[in-house]
C-alpha cells in the first residue's frame, strides 16, 4: 500500500491530485483510487482492499496508515497479514514495541542504505510465536490470519526494526 500525489495534475479547487495503490511485490497495480480532496490515505486503506481477495497475503504500509482498525480488518475481515511500520506516531504502541527483548531476538538479515537523504539501517528479527516460543515457520499458528493452532514444530512471526542513523 503507498499514497503519491501526482505532480502537475492539478483538481479545479488547485490542490493536488493524491492516489492510493495497492501493488503486487512485483509492481502490478492491484487497485488504485483517488484520496477525496478533503480526506486522507486513512479512510481510502478499506474501500481500496475491500474487492480484493487478500486469503494469506501479506500486506505492507507505512506508517501513516498503521492503525488498529486497519489491521484488524485485514486480520480478521480479510484473512491476511501484514508488516506495518511503527513510528512515534503511536507512541503507546512504540514504547512496547521498543521495549520487547529484541537483544535477545536473532538477526537474521540487515541492510543499510542511503535514500532521500537518509541515512537507513535495516534489521529483519523473528520473535517466536506468541503461541508456542517457536522460530520455525510454519503457516499454521493462532497467531495467523487462519486462527488455526500452532503445528507441531512451531511457527514464526516476523518483525522487521529500521532505524537512522
Amino acid at each position: 500500500m503507498d499514497g503519491k500525489s501526482l505532480r502537475g495534475a492539478i483538481r479545479s479547487d488547485g490542490r493536488c491530485v493524491h492516489l492510493i495503490s495497492a501493488l503486487r511485490d512485483d509492481g502490478i497495480v492491484l487497485a488504485q483510487r483517488e484520496v477525496d480532496a478533503k480526506s486522507n490515505e486513512i479512510t481510502a486503506f478499506r474501500p481500496l482492499l475491500d474487492p480484493l481477495d487478500l486469503t494469506g497475503a501479506v500486506v505492507t504500509f507505512d506508517a501513516l496508515l498503521t492503525q488498529t482498525d486497519h489491521a484488524k480488518f485485514l486480520v480478521e475481515e480479510k484473512r491476511a497479514h501484514y508488516i506495518a511500520v511503527l513510528k512515534g506516531n503511536h507512541p503507546s504502541l512504540h514504547t512496547l514495541v521498543k521495549d520487547l527483548p529484541w537483544k535477545e531476538v536473532p538477526l537474521l538479515d540487515r541492510t543499510r542504505a542511503t535514500a532521500h537523504g537518509r541515512d537507513e539501517i535495516r534489521r529483519l528479527k523473528p520473535p517466536p510465536c506468541r503461541d508456542c516460543r517457536s522460530r520455525t515457520p510454519t503457516r499454521h499458528c493462532r497467531s495467523s490470519a487462519d486462527g488455526a493452532p500452532c503445528a507441531p514444530g512451531g511457527c514464526q512471526l516476523n518483525a522487521s526494526t529500521r532505524s537512522r542513523v
